[in-house]
């Protein structure tokens, strides 16, 4: 047995390393390194692999330093931007206790269990580099092994997110500090921290650790990116609280309302009579709970009955008022006066800093399930819930937030009334919440992130948030059944009796699982005529389907158009149902984002922006662009100048000039095109870009563009044809230009009536990966730029996207293809 306890004691002497010799500092967060060099916990330099040109170690912590002062502890770590885009640091405190969490708060494959002292905070930098300017910060509790967002803790006004902890990223160095109440520690408290990076992937673990090196996946030549299993930590670094001398008066920090009931049908009580004020130091027990201390202010009328201190964190001190607040459009303030530190200094009554302020605001969720129940998904004695980052909610799955479909129209609401703190000096609340719908408190929806939705007292006492589970928004699909009759020329096949032509989809009855549904040429209706070597197949969409669908053919065994977008049909159900199906075109196989014949197209331009008015042939005119026989960068033959007065130009002289232009088969039917007179371009930002229609139209019927003019690349001129909307009863929303977009693209609507409006992104999976919009516009038309990055700041793959304007519960959506 004594063999056992002294085996004990040695590895636990293992995994919690000694102490160092530090030195009492006050550091100002700027990124620069002004750490007293004894307060250097230690270097873990160059131990991992490097890949960037120049060489740069994107995984490798530094030096690290810690030090504190009478309230704040300070850490910095060295880290350098690097040539990698998603780099995570991690900070673990243990408060010298055996409880504490096991796991990783972000769900990395990073655990806790064999090192003796396992963390109680845990935070996280999601640091920006060379090519990420997106920067998150959150500080987590563990709480009964269940990691909560405490970030308010140290920025009241913020919910963790952009800067919310106030960490400063430098090139080389990142620093920050913690409220010592915050954290719960003393003078000459022993504390035990660690420091690991890793990225952006629940398959990751530590990349680098500054303690536990024995465990962490990159090495000098060689790294392990992914794991299935999770890294077990196997040390900490001890650090002793310092003993230093404050001379400095207690500063209010923030207040916040809380406590806002969970009701039996576990939806919130709306009022609250608590309130806690929070500040940057422990406050001396008789003055912190002295009643008379504080004064409340704003839209009602309320005394502090009651003050008690946080046994734990002795900053924040608990407020009982002598009635109810709600939700309203102006602030409440919380002033103190007379409040001590433990060293006796004495808050300073100047208006400002001895303040703390916040609004309340409910915000109504509407849920809108009718997709997932009308398909059979869902069940209609299924509940649901909200989920979020913000207080009263939290993550655990329906533990609060339960919504009820009060009008049985299958969107269900709750109204969760949230606290907005206001930062110093500032006038409005605001924080950032990540939220998701729950189901049958047992599945999240099924998003690839979280929502995220900006709450601001601007928007009044209440907001209201309307979303479809999994974005499924009910207008995006079927009401009842439509039919379509599929159709693929098979002509340059030359197919034979034993050949076998099936159809791939992406929506139920079709999949894109080969082989498919067979396509036949047999003339049994829909098939028209046998042998013509057109290959028909009707297929029956059920309600519920999504509207979009994408779709190919297989001739025998082989797939369609490899390196092309696939085929896609819109199914219109305010037009076509089973009786009336929507006939595809029997356009050619293999041609699905490309033309299936040449294509010719007169372009048409006038001049009168132009002085003096070109003459032809001494100059020349012509249309450059990015398709064969166009080009941007060669001269031009003759038969691609654009005429004055032949042609389809009636009249020479004038200041009107045409070309037709012939485009082979299996051209992109995008095509991006400019003007250029006497080798330079048109003047106007953007290129200009048009649709090859192969179905209407061939060499022998040509497409006659609306009249361009000269240095007006949008097209909207009182000599042209307004552009075609696609609308909806709030809005027309013009076509994205130019499209495909590369890196920069233009959406353009008429809203018809005034309102909160959103546009966004969402790839072919229904998963939102850009929010370019989310404001209250007046009636009128509205532009929006977008430069192809999604929400996480980093550019988007190519591909096809949707992209989606939405008022209220109305919308309307079009498509977008995105290259590179």
């Amino acid at each position: 047995m004594k063999r056992l306890l002294l085996i004990l004691l040695a590895l636990v002497a293992m995994c919690a390393s000694p102490a160092f010799a530090a030195v009492p500092q006050t550091i100002t967060i700027d990124g620069i390194n002004d750490f007293d060099p004894s307060n250097e916990l230690g270097d873990d330099t160059a131990d991992t692999q490097s890949n960037c040109t120049p060489v740069v170690y994107p995984m490798d912590i530094g030096k690290v330093f810690m030090t504190n002062d009478a309230n704040f502890l300070y850490i910095g770590v060295q880290f350098t931007k690097s040539c990698y885009c998603d780099m995570n640091l991690g900070f673990a405190f243990d408060m010298n206790t055996a409880a504490g969490g096991v796991t990783d708060p972000f769900g990395r494959k990073i655990g806790w269990a064999n090192v003796p002292f396992k963390p109680d905070w845990i935070i996280y930098d999601v640091t920006p580099t060379n090519c990420n300017t997106f920067n998150y910060e959150v500080l987590y509790k563990d709480t009964l092994s269940t990691w909560q967002n405490r970030s308010t803790l140290i920025n009241p006004s913020w919910g963790g997110g952009a800067n919310g902890l106030g960490i400063f990223d430098s090139t080389t160095f990142r620093e920050f500090k913690l409220p010592l109440a915050t954290l719960g520690a003393t003078v000459g408290m022993p504390m035990h921290v660690e420091f690991w990076v890793t990225q952006d992937s629940p398959t990751k673990g530590p990349l680098d650790a500054f303690s536990s090196d024995d465990v962490q996946m990159s090495h000098v030549g060689t790294t392990t990116y992914d794991t299935t299993a999770v890294v077990q930590m196997t040390s900490m670094i001890t650090y002793t609280v310092q003993n230093a001398i404050d001379n400095a008066a207690p500063v209010v920090t923030g207040a916040q309302a809380v406590n806002f009931a969970v009701l039996a049908n576990k939806q919130f009580a709306l009022v609250t009579n608590k309130v806690d004020i929070t500040f940057n130091e422990p406050v001396d027990l008789t003055s912190a709970q002295t009643a008379g201390n504080y004064t409340v202010t704003g839209p009602v009328s309320r005394t502090v009955i009651s003050a008690v201190r946080d046994a734990a964190a002795t900053n924040v001190v608990h407020l009982t008022l002598s009635g109810i607040i709600n939700a309203n459009a102006a602030k409440y303030d919380i002033t103190a006066a007379n409040v001590k530190d433990p060293a006796n200094n004495v808050i300073v009554s100047n208006g400002t800093t001895d303040k703390g302020s916040f609004f309340i605001q409910n915000v109504v969720f509407n849920g809108d399930f009718r997709v997932g129940l009308c398909s059979g998904n869902f069940a209609p004695a299924d509940t649901f819930a909200i989920e979020g980052s913000l207080v009263p909610l939290s993550f655990g799955l329906c533990d609060n937030g339960l919504m009820t479909d009060v009008n049985a129209d299958s969107i269900y609401t709750v109204t969760v009334p949230f606290c907005l703190p206001v930062s110093t000096g500032g006038t409005t609340g605001e924080a950032d919440l990540e939220w998701k719908f729950s189901r049958i408190c047992s599945q999240y929806e099924p998003l690839g992130s979280n929502r995220v939705y900006h709450l601001s007292s601007a928007n009044g006492a209440t907001a209201t948030i309307n979303e479809a589970w999994n974005n499924d928004t009910a207008s995006n699909f079927l009401s009842h059944a439509v039919d379509v009759i599929f159709q693929v020329d098979a002509t340059r096949f030359n197919p034979q009796p034993a050949d076998v032509v099936t159809l791939l989809g992406s929506s139920n009855p079709l999949h894109f699982t080969q082989p498919g549904t067979a396509m036949l040429d047999d003339g049994v209706t829909p098939d028209a005529v046998a042998g013509d070597k057109i290959y028909t197949a009707r297929v029956t969409f059920p309600g519920c389907s999504p509207k979009n669908v994408s779709w190919k053919v297989d001739f025998n065994g082989v797939i369609e158009c490899l390196g092309q977008s696939d085929r896609t049909v819109f199914l219109n159900d305010l037009v076509y149902s089973s009786a009336n199906p929507i006939v595809m075109p029997a356009r050619g196989i293999d041609r699905c984002d490309v033309t299936d014949k040449p294509l010719t197209v007169v372009f048409k331009v006038q001049m009168d922006g132009t002085s003096p008015l070109p003459v032809l042939p001494a100059d020349t005119l012509v249309v450059k662009g990015n398709a064969a026989p166009l080009a941007w960068d060669r001269n031009e033959p003759a038969s691609l100048l654009l005429n004055d007065g032949a042609g389809y130009d009636a009249t020479a002289g004038d200041i009107f000039y045409t070309r037709a232009i012939t485009f082979p088969d299996s051209t992109r039917f995008n095509v991006e095109f400019k003007y250029q007179l006497n080798n330079v371009f048109e003047g106007c930002l953007g290129n200009r870009t048009l649709t090859l229609d192969d179905v209407t139209y061939n060499s022998a019927t040509p497409i006659v563009r609306v009249m361009n003019v000269y240095d007006v690349c949008s097209d909207v001129t009182g000599v042209t044809p307004a552009p075609v909307f696609t609308g909806a009863g709030f809005a027309s929303l013009r076509p994205v230009l130019p499209n495909p977009v590369s890196r920069h693209a233009s959406f353009s609507f008429d809203l018809h009536k005034a309102g909160q409006v959103a546009l966004r992104i969402y790839d072919v999976s229904g998963r939102r990966v850009a929010r370019l919009l989310d404001q209250s516009l007046p009636v009128g038309r509205h532009d929006v730029q977008w430069n192809g990055l999604g929400d996480n700041g980093l550019r988007l793959q190519s591909g096809v996207y949707m992209y989606e304007l939405s008022m209220g519960r109305e919308r309307v959506t079009r498509r977008l293809i995105l290259t590179h």
